[in-house]
C-alpha cells in the first residue's frame, strides 16, 4: 500500500506510451506498485500519450491508496453528454472509503465543479441509502456559480482541490484555473469544525457515526463524472502536503 509522506507526488502514466482502456473494476497494470482501479459503468481510456478519457453513465478513476493531507490537481475538459444530470461535472474525492458494497462508512470529502456551474463541497458518511451527500449549509441553500452560462465545451479548465486537518477541523479548499492559463483562483473555502450536519433519516446507520463526525482518517483520491458521452482528463496529480 503506497502512502505518501509530506511533500511528496504521485502521478499516473497516462504518457508512457502504453494506450489501454480501463472497464469495471480492471486494475492499471502500468500503475504498479500503486493500486489504480476503474469502477462504475463506462470506461476509462488511456491515450499514452498524457491524457484519459471517462466514457460512460457513471465512471470513477480510483487511485486506492493511502492519502491524508492533499492538494489534488487536475485538468479535465467537457466535450460531450449522453444525460442531462443537475450532479454531473468535474468532480474529485478524497479521504474516501466509498466502496459500493459498503453502506454505512463511506467517508469521502467531495469538490465539485459541475456542468451547469456551480461549485460545492460535500461530506459523505452513508452511501447506498438514498440522499447520503451533503452540502455546507453556507452555499446548499445559496448556490455559487463559477461559471454563470455553464461549464464551456472544448476548454481546458483546471481543478485543484486542498484537503487538510487544522486546529480546529478539516479544511477544504476549491481552486479554478478558468482559461488553462496557471492562473489559479480559489473560489471557495470551508472548514469542516463538527457541525456539518450528517444525521440520517432512517435507522439503518444509527450509532455509526456521530452527527459531528469530522474525516480525519485517510483514504483513497478518486474522479469521478456521471451521464457523460465522455469528458478528458490530464495533468492528474496527488501530493501530500503538511
Amino acid at each position: 500500500m503506497l502512502w505518501l509522506l509530506p511533500g511528496h507526488t504521485w502521478t499516473p502514466t497516462w504518457d508512457n506510451g502504453q494506450a489501454r482502456t480501463l472497464y469495471l473494476y480492471d486494475m492499471d497494470k502500468f500503475e504498479d506498485p500503486a493500486q489504480v482501479q476503474f469502477s462504475g459503468s463506462g470506461s476509462a481510456i488511456i491515450d499514452g500519450k498524457g491524457m484519459m478519457t471517462l466514457t460512460g453513465d457513471a465512471p470513477r478513476y480510483r487511485v486506492l491508496e493511502k492519502f491524508q493531507n492533499v492538494n489534488i490537481t487536475m485538468y479535465a475538459k467537457r466535450v460531450s453528454e449522453g444525460a442531462d444530470l443537475p450532479y454531473q461535472g468535474f468532480v474529485i474525492g478524497a479521504r474516501s472509503q466509498h466502496f459500493t458494497d459498503a453502506t454505512c462508512g463511506a467517508n469521502t470529502y467531495y469538490a465539485s465543479l459541475t456542468y451547469d456551474g456551480r461549485i460545492l463541497f460535500q461530506k459523505e458518511l452513508f452511501h447506498g441509502t438514498g440522499s447520503n451527500a451533503f452540502y455546507p449549509d453556507n452555499h446548499k441553500n445559496n448556490p455559487i456559480f463559477a461559471f454563470k452560462g455553464g461549464v464551456p465545451t472544448d476548454r481546458w479548465i483546471g481543478v485543484r482541490f486542498i484537503v487538510k486537518t487544522v486546529a480546529t477541523g478539516t479544511l477544504l479548499q476549491l481552486y479554478l484555473d478558468k482559461d488553462d492559463t496557471g492562473n489559479w483562483q480559489k473560489v471557495l473555502e470551508f472548514t469542516d469544525e463538527g457541525s456539518w450536519n450528517v444525521k440520517r433519516g432512517d435507522a439503518m446507520c444509527d450509532g455509526y457515526y456521530p452527527n459531528n463526525k469530522i474525516i480525519t482518517d485517510p483514504g483513497f483520491v478518486f474522479i469521478r463524472n456521471d451521464g457523460l458521452g465522455h469528458a478528458d482528463y490530464k495533468n492528474f496529480s496527488i501530493k501530500e502536503i503538511r
